[in-house]
């Protein structure tokens, strides 16, 4: 179990690390307005991520997650086109077989949320049956910076209407545009001279 819960930690702060260093990308990404959104599995991911970068360089300035618990579920369900529409079918989460115990996971899944600093909008549906709301809400209580935190309870099961994805989206952007810029880094020193040998 913990060998799990070390290799989750450890691809995902590496993955997401690779991303917000870009550096063949400067110009595209605004250093001081960084954000991450995160749904399920992404919330899972992201924790480590958020709590390793708010222990060290704190590149994220703030977070939208949710639809996950502190329990894995070990199934994603997705949806697939068919000439009937939208068929659900679920499927296995690679890298998850077997699934973590339990106890461990939901634990260290709350360890890594004390740790994060930044504001986080977390949305759970009512009626999720994968992540019960009132292990979600437990999970949202373990953030470490509640005064800027915001829960939100969407109703029915696992879905969203696009005016609500907007909110969450318009939020992040205002927390993300209010955090203070931070001052540039130090030059790199500059290399010795060396000594001028006489002729």
């Amino acid at each position: 179990g913990q060998q799990w819960l070390q290799k989750l930690a450890d691809r995902s702060r590496m993955r997401l690390n690779q991303s917000a260093d870009d550096s063949e990308v400067p110009k595209m990404i605004n250093r001081d307005r960084v954000g991450f959104i995160g749904y399920g599995y992404g919330t899972i991911t992201g924790l480590p991520f958020l709590a390793s970068d708010a222990a060290g360089s704190e590149r994220v300035r703030s977070a939208v997650l949710g639809f996950a618990a502190d329990a894995f579920p070990g199934k994603e369900c997705i949806k697939e086109r068919s000439a009937g529409g939208l068929s659900p079918r679920h499927v296995e989460v690679p890298g998850t077989e077997p699934s973590p115990p339990p106890a461990p996971f939901s634990r260290k899944l709350k360890e890594w949320a004390a740790k994060i600093s930044v504001p986080i909008h977390y949305a759970a549906n009512e009626k999720d049956e994968r992540a019960p709301l009132e292990r979600s809400r437990e999970l949202f209580d373990c953030l470490s910076g509640k005064e800027g935190n915001r829960w939100e309870m969407l109703q029915g099961s696992r879905s969203m209407t696009v005016k609500e994805l907007h909110d969450q989206m318009s939020w992040l952007l205002t927390q993300v545009a209010a955090a203070p810029i931070r001052p540039p880094p130090p030059p790199p020193p500059k290399p010795l001279a060396r000594p001028v040998e006489p002729a």
